[in-house]
């Protein structure tokens, strides 16, 4: 078993997570955040081209081309349509638990905004950034980068887990406070 440094054992002490799953923690949460770019940037996309659509069928406003959808627009061009949204919907809404996690990781008492950096500008951003521009630009040497940004992963692991309960619970999620 790996050595933790002592923010990751407050992390996971904090979250009443055992330090025996850390390592698992941070491999699901690359999985996710490798995952999350192209979600990202294909929901976006994909819902300004349904916006286009939708407008474009009468070249007006979207509440116009709704109703135009909802009650004039054949049976089938209405039904995938809906599919559409619908899976556009359900995406947005994981992209949603994503984006609150990384809000309450920015927030984190300690480290919080390079751990925030670290993720976004690794995993989110559209264009990935090296590993050795971001401690370059952050002014970390390259043992100190690849800790913290483990511990940012780890992070991101549990807050997705908090988020996820929070929203299922209907209540905004939160980074812990240390005691």
């Amino acid at each position: 078993m790996k050595k933790e440094s002592a923010a990751t054992r407050t992390m996971l002490l904090t979250f009443g997570i055992p330090v025996e799953q850390a390592e698992e923690i941070v491999k699901q949460s690359k999985i996710v955040l490798s995952a999350m770019r192209s979600m990202y940037w294909r929901i976006k996309t994909n819902a300004e081209i349904m916006q286009g659509e939708a407008t474009g069928k009468l070249s007006v406003d979207i509440r116009a081309a709704l109703l135009y959808l909802s009650d004039l627009a054949p049976l089938k061009e209405r039904q995938d349509y809906e599919q559409r949204i619908l899976r556009m919907f359900e995406n947005q809404s994981i992209l949603g638990i994503l984006e609150k996690a990384l809000e309450a990781i920015r927030s984190y008492p300690h480290n919080g905004e390079l751990y925030y950096t670290i993720l976004n500008d690794y995993y989110i951003d559209k264009q990935q950034q090296s590993d050795e521009v971001i401690f370059t630009k952050l002014h970390l040497e390259r043992t100190g980068y690849y800790l913290r940004k483990r511990e940012a992963t780890l992070l991101f692991g549990l807050q997705i887990n908090a988020c996820g309960l929070a929203a299922a619970n209907g209540k905004k999620p939160r980074a812990p406070r240390r005691k």
